[in-house]
């Protein structure tokens, strides 16, 4: 495997202040053999005859690419900046993806796991035309972007306007399909932001939009069949989504009552979103996929909080978030043995509270916080059950630097907890319990620390998320409980005086 990159920037300053610049990206890669073995048997509960695959795949890929960019930068004397781009971007790629079915040969049935034949007539033989490929890519990218930056200390501007055009020939080549194709299309990408605002109290609105193109070799037509159990066919309408976001926030400072508090909203929406059409053989247990466009993803994101302190001497602080989030997700309903395009939505409010005190007095800091966080789905589809779900924290911190012997200890204690999970071993509270020490020796140069890291042992994380299809999707991390000593040295080294060699 080789792989290059390589970037030069040449920058010129003119006399009249602005700035000219000339900027190139290159890069290349080759990568072969990618060589894979494998042995697969799939049994089926329904009496049919065992699936059993000994696999070899032979790869290989080369390509290259380079990005040519001329820039111009403006300076106008009302704090105004204008920056000009055009580009050209081409890529290059060369893949070749070999399958080999070696079962085909009866001495290679069942192993051995890698040995190929000593022939290539005899390779050639358990060659799995149908799912193996060979493809060259090259595109070729024409645009530009011009961008306006208005910059004060009470407000900023920035608005950016890109738009290219790009080509696509793709080489493609499999079983008895061998033929070239084209394609070309435009990217409008527009980007803004605005802030502003004085004396703590801050303004910021964004948005932008993006467009996405599906892989060109993902338009052709073609049944991958190299797993029994999941077959993936491609899908030559699949049209490119589009993505808006848009994003508000303001934070306001209240100097007599010493706090400052927020609130904002964010959007998201997508045209033409990818979901996937889902197809079970309920004799087989076998899945079909196909990537298919669907309209009707969005969101939209509620978000304010207060942050302050209090007393005489300002020695407590108080942190309050509060979010509330719905999502309106659409995907296809998963079919059973005859293909459908019947789409599922699944509709979620998501809301959320935190809450934190935190003490101060001198090398003394003490806090104690909770947060809570509830999902609720709901869905018209046949057979999905409601969701309603809560997942919440509490817990205390404590730092200290004791005297004398200038020690410092941290420890920080929490209860995490969840409710409503269909799923008994879900419902749980976990304890979790950390403490740390560490001292500083040789004027602070170095500094041994021990750390305890869940000491009470029972520390794991678990989520899950609700898609289109209602589903709960859990996943799990444990790390188990340890003590570690660690000692760090800080060098430091002293400026000679001005004029000295």
């Amino acid at each position: 495997r080789l792989r290059y990159s390589g970037f030069t920037d040449w920058t010129q300053p003119l006399p009249w202040g602005d700035n000219v610049s000339l900027t190139a990206f290159y890069s290349y890669y080759k990568a072969h053999p990618a060589e894979q073995f494998g042995l697969n048997a799939t049994r089926y509960a329904a009496g049919l005859p065992a699936d059993r695959r000994h696999n070899y795949t032979d790869g290989s890929s080369e390509g290259y690419s380079y990005n040519l960019q001329a820039s111009y930068y403006i300076r106008l004397d009302d704090y105004w900046t204008i920056e000009a781009i055009a580009a050209y971007k081409q890529a290059y790629s060369s893949d070749d993806n070999l399958r080999y079915r070696l079962d085909r040969l009866d001495a290679y049935a069942d192993g051995p796991l890698g040995l190929l034949p000593s022939t290539r007539d005899s390779l050639l033989l358990a060659l799995d035309r149908d799912n193996s490929a060979s493809t060259t890519t090259l595109k070729r990218t024409y645009g530009g972007e011009v961008s306006f930056i208005h910059s004060l200390s009470s407000s900023y501007v920035f608005i950016n306007l890109s738009l290219e055009r790009a080509t696509e020939r793709l080489g493609y080549a499999r079983a008895s399909l061998d033929t070239t194709a084209t394609r070309s299309y435009w990217d409008f990408s527009p980007y803004v932001t605005l802030r502003f605002g004085k004396d703590g109290n801050r303004h910021e609105l964004t948005y932008r939009m993006r467009i996405s193109q599906p892989d060109f070799a993902s338009l052709m037509p073609y049944e991958n069949t190299s797993d029994a159990l999941a077959t993936r066919i491609n899908n030559p309408a699949l049209k490119a989504l589009t993505r808006h976001t848009a994003s508000w926030k303001t934070t306001l400072r209240c100097d007599s009552a010493h706090l400052t508090w927020y609130v904002g909203a964010d959007a998201n929406v997508t045209t033409n979103d990818i979901g996937t059409r889902t197809t079970y053989n309920s004799a087989t247990g076998a899945y079909t996929y196909m990537d298919d466009n669907v309209q009707g993803n969005w969101d939209l994101n509620f978000k304010t909080g207060v942050n302050g302190t209090l007393g005489a001497r300002r020695r407590l602080l108080y942190v309050a978030d509060a979010n509330a989030k719905y999502t309106h997700s659409v995907d296809f309903d998963v079919a059973y043995d005859t293909p459908s395009a019947l789409l599922s939505t699944v509709k979620t409010l998501r809301a959320g509270l935190s809450l934190r005190l935190a003490y101060t007095m001198g090398k003394l800091t003490a806090g104690i916080g909770g947060k809570l966080d509830s999902r609720h789905s709901r869905s018209s589809r046949e057979g999905f059950e409601p969701i309603n779900v809560f997942d919440y924290q509490y817990g205390a911190i404590l730092q200290y630097t004791i005297p004398v012997l200038n020690l410092d200890l941290s420890t920080d204690f929490n209860v995490f907890s969840r409710r409503g999970y269909g799923s008994a071993e879900m419902n749980t509270d976990d304890l979790a319990w950390n403490a740390q020490l560490s001292r500083s020796f040789l004027k602070g140069r170095l500094t041994a620390k021990v750390t305890a890291y869940d000491i009470l042992r029972q520390v794991s994380t678990k989520a899950f998320s609700i898609n289109a299809q209602g589903r709960t999707e859990t996943r799990y991390n444990c790390i188990p409980r340890y003590v570690m000593l660690s000692l760090a040295w800080k060098f430091t080294k002293k400026a000679k005086p001005a004029g000295n060699k």
